[in-house]
């Protein structure tokens, strides 16, 4: 049996704690170092919200041949909702000028949807959510991107690009 050590005034201790990249969030890493491989280049980027627990998990991303990843932490990020994260990566992403964003279909530790819509719509860029299939047109104006509806039916959008895919 593994007990996590826990305390009453302040609940898990976090040195118990073994922090795994989110699944959906490692499934858009894989589908940006495809799309680069398949577009003959760009750079790859990883932005996260968090800790410094959280340089071990970039590290990994590194490992996996991400160009660049960036930590935003401050003590006042701390607790925040979707709204607040979306707004703190959004303000770092535009700097940043992608032409492709992506992002996990949902977070595990919330499992919430959002991040994702709310970034797109703060940058008012196109979004398609749980995305399972992503092209890039040759003159790399457009996406192709594929998608499994509720239905079971695959549905495929061509997406101007800028644009924030939610991948699956």
């Amino acid at each position: 049996d593994f007990e996590f050590g826990f305390d009453e005034k302040t609940g898990i201790q976090e040195e118990d704690i073994i922090w795994i990249i989110n699944p959906y969030d490692l499934v858009a890493v894989e589908e940006a170092l495809k799309i680069r491989e398949t577009c003959g280049g760009g750079k790859v980027t990883v932005v996260s919200v968090g800790p410094p627990s959280v340089d071990d998990l970039l590290k990994k991303c590194m490992a996996m041949g991400v160009d660049e990843s960036i930590r935003l932490w401050d003590r006042t990020f701390e607790n925040s909702d979707a709204w607040v994260i979306s707004e703190i990566l959004g303000k770092k992403i535009e700097r940043l000028g992608p032409d492709i964003i992506l992002c996990g279909r949902k977070s595990i530790d919330a499992n919430n949807c959002q991040v994702g819509e709310f970034l797109s719509g703060k940058m008012n860029i196109p979004h398609i959510y749980a995305a399972c299939k992503i092209e890039i047109e040759k003159d790399k104006k457009n996406a192709i991107v594929h998608r499994m509806a509720e239905s079971g039916a695959r549905e495929v959008f061509v997406c101007p690009l800028p644009a924030l895919f939610s991948v699956d």
